[in-house]
């Protein structure tokens, strides 16, 4: 999702890195983008070292199981670990861990996407900047795992500038997992390790993406209220307060108005319940805050409407089909806020008038 930032606005930022960073602006061409995931592979112990394998391969993704995750990477077709400082950083620091907490070899499930882009020049609010910096005349990393005397490049993306449109295969990554989980016989979740991604040159550099502000589907935006403004709000609040408390009474609607309400953010596991709940809540009450599907038989999981925020129903129901099958080892916030956004807009057109 776009960020709200504009490029005037990362002009600034770029100049605060660039003083920091020992930095220079450019202008690059990016044509690639690589994403790196490393889970747990589940229910298998290794008696002895064995050589990495690579059971599926296509033109954008390469799955493989691999016991010794350094010398999978030295063979690696894919320009990600070698470019990254930070992905080596964290494969070697993963491997120390599971090193000195395992007495036997587990396997890791490596997956990884490796997407050729429409080349895409990067002139403004680009720069390269040292992976290592100095501050009273100690290195500070700039990156995990920044090498001092080592340069990598800072791209913002912004809401006004251009930015290559990056394409995701979850379908493909989805059905890896899920194919790994039925011949696994695995019950519990597959535990990701690690998961990056980055930006390449068409000369062979690492980008780091940054963003411009917040992403837009969990940014705020406020509203200045004179007294005579804050007052109209807090009747028409109760307006729609009393207009909801009359329909209670509807199975329906007190399921999604409870669905709604939580104390805090809690851990993961909670948030991914919570997420089915509200989409439940919607599945079932959609239709009484007046919302008419494209036809009597759409469901929501073919209904392309997006109601409010930036995703569709059929996206929302797509998202949660993956976390009821546990195809995701962590629930995307974009994704519960953009559900809160489609039940708010139902909710505020069937009360707040």
């Amino acid at each position: 999702m776009k960020p709200d930032g504009t490029l005037t606005m990362a002009e600034s930022m770029l100049d605060a890195h660039i003083k920091l960073t020992n930095g220079e602006r450019i202008a690059c061409t990016v044509d690639r983008n690589c994403r790196t995931r490393i889970f747990d592979f589940p229910r298998a112990l290794l008696i002895e070292p064995v050589p990495h394998y690579t059971f599926y391969r296509s033109h954008i993704v390469r799955a493989s199981l691999v016991c010794d995750l350094h010398a999978y990477f030295e063979q690696s077709t894919s320009p990600h670990h070698a470019l990254s400082a930070p992905l080596r950083h964290e494969v070697a620091g993963l491997t120390r861990k599971m090193n000195s907490q395992r007495d036997s070899l587990n396997p890791f499930l490596v997956i990884e996407e490796c997407h050729r882009l429409p080349p895409l020049a990067l002139d403004r609010v680009c720069a390269t900047v040292d992976e290592v910096r100095y501050e009273d005349g100690k290195p500070i990393p700039v990156l995990n795992g920044g090498r001092e005397h080592a340069r990598f490049i800072i791209a913002f993306e912004t809401s006004d500038g251009p930015w290559p449109d990056i394409p995701r295969d979850e379908r493909t990554v989805n059905m890896i997992l899920a194919a790994t989980r039925a011949c696994q016989d695995a019950h519990d979740e597959i535990r990701k390790h690690i998961d990056q991604s980055c930006l390449v040159t068409d000369d062979d550099r690492f980008v780091c993406p940054m963003s411009a502000g917040f992403m837009s589907a969990r940014a705020d935006s406020v509203r200045p209220l004179d007294a005579d403004a804050f007052r109209e709000t807090a009747m028409s609040l109760g307006a729609a307060v009393s207009r909801m408390e009359a329909e209670l009474a509807s199975e329906h609607m007190e399921l999604l108005v409870n669905a709604l309400y939580w104390d805090d953010y809690k851990d993961d596991d909670f948030r991914r319940l919570h997420y089915l709940s509200l989409w439940q809540s919607l599945s079932e009450s959609r239709k009484k805050p007046g919302y008419t599907p494209p036809s009597p038989k759409t469901g929501l999981a073919k209904d392309p409407t997006v109601v409010g925020g930036t995703l569709s129903l059929e996206a929302l129901t797509g998202y949660r089909n993956d976390i009821a099958h546990c195809w995701t080892g962590s629930i995307d916030g974009d994704y519960l806020a953009n559900m809160y956004r489609t039940i708010n807009e139902l909710l505020r057109r069937r009360y707040c008038r």
